[in-house]
């Protein structure tokens, strides 16, 4: 299954709006060249959270806090001759 792009939100409030106003899902879909399954899917989402925002997605977690990464950097630039390897080793010994 191939993923498409995601529907910008204005046109998901378009869809709603339209199917306010008393449109028919399939009239919607055929005038914004959607889908019945997806303009009736945002329609029925909205009807739920009463908006057509999209949920926050999870995300891998990050390997290391915004302070390390700041260190991280400081270190590297301070001693241009050590390696990547060599750069972690000595910051995260010293944490």
């Amino acid at each position: 299954m191939v993923k498409k792009a995601e529907i910008p939100e204005a046109v998901k409030s378009d869809i709603v709006n339209l199917n306010n106003s008393g449109v028919r899902i399939s009239e919607i879909a055929n005038v914004l060249k959607a889908p019945k399954q997806t303009v009736f899917s945002i329609i029925a989402r909205y009807k739920i959270r009463y908006s057509v925002k999209n949920n926050s997605r999870n995300g891998r977690p990050r390997a290391t806090i915004a302070r390390k990464d700041i260190r991280i950097v400081c270190r590297s630039k301070a001693d241009l001759n050590l390696t990547v390897e060599d750069t972690l080793i000595e910051t995260f010994e010293s944490a």
